[in-house]
């Protein structure tokens, strides 16, 4: 299926090419019109939807953490319906190292975080630096708003003569 899946997603087959991160209107004849290699596009799309799953649990440092022993990712898993451990996927073989807590990590993380220590220069730049940016934010959201007023206005003004 993934072969035909690559095929069908080729825009060769409708008249273009890409090349070079770009799309290019080719001079061959195409064997398909842009309507059908659309919807089949369309029809595609549907089904990579449909494939998503929805994590039954939103654990804290899943993705974040590596295995010291091997390497492998390590993934979260509820015990006893209300507490976290870790472990290794054992991805490359059978893995020794021992399940750990959700809290004996949140602890090593906060003894970590407790060390760091940022330069007072930096952390008024820093502030500096977000209170510009959300003067910049809010002069924008107000520009768009103003605009989507306006826009309104208009529509509105429509609808009357209509």
């Amino acid at each position: 299926m993934s072969t035909l899946q690559k095929i069908f997603r080729k825009r060769i087959y409708m008249g273009d090419f890409d090349y070079a991160g770009a799309t290019y209107k080719g001079v061959h004849q195409a064997l398909v019109s842009r309507e059908v290699w659309e919807r089949v596009q369309a029809i595609l799309d549907r089904r990579q939807e449909k494939k998503r799953r929805e994590a039954k649990h939103d654990f804290a440092y899943s993705g974040m953490l590596r295995c010291g022993h091997c390497g492998c990712s390590l993934v979260g898993e509820v015990k006893k319906g209300r507490y976290v451990y870790y472990h290794c996927t054992g991805y490359r073989g059978k893995c020794a190292e021992p399940y750990t807590r959700e809290e004996a990590l949140e602890r090593e993380f906060a003894g970590g975080l407790r060390e760091l220590i940022i330069d007072p220069a930096i952390m008024r730049w820093l502030e500096a630096d977000l209170v510009g940016s959300d003067e910049t934010e809010r002069a924008a959201r107000a520009r768009a708003l103003r605009r989507l007023q306006a826009e309104l206005e208009r529509c509105q003004a429509r609808l009357e003569v209509i």
